[in-house]
């Protein structure tokens, strides 16, 4: 998927809230929200189709999904997959 824009909720981390990333296709309906955040046993990476405010309404079977062990995999794990998930679109970041 080609992203017409990219934006970045959180430039450091605050646990459990790793990262969130919110994506816009070009369709104009179409919105995506990349979240990194901390589980008991790790990290994980999800991604899921939500509202252009960044509601998810199902939890239920993420379009992505990673895990990780430490907090900088996961940080790092996170850019890749927002990058490989955009096809390399531009990422903004919102602070």
């Amino acid at each position: 998927m080609r992203a017409r824009w990219v934006q970045n909720y959180k430039k450091s981390p605050e646990l459990p809230i790793v990262q969130q990333t919110l994506i816009a296709s070009w369709l104009p309906w179409k919105y995506y929200i990349a979240s990194t955040v901390q589980v008991s046993c790790g990290y994980v990476t999800q991604i899921f189709r939500c509202d252009k405010v960044g509601f998810v309404r199902s939890l239920d079977n993420p379009l992505l999904e990673r895990e990780y062990s430490g907090l900088d995999e996961a940080i790092d794990g996170h850019k890749e997959a927002v990058t490989k998930f955009t096809k390399g679109g531009t990422i903004y970041d919102r602070t």
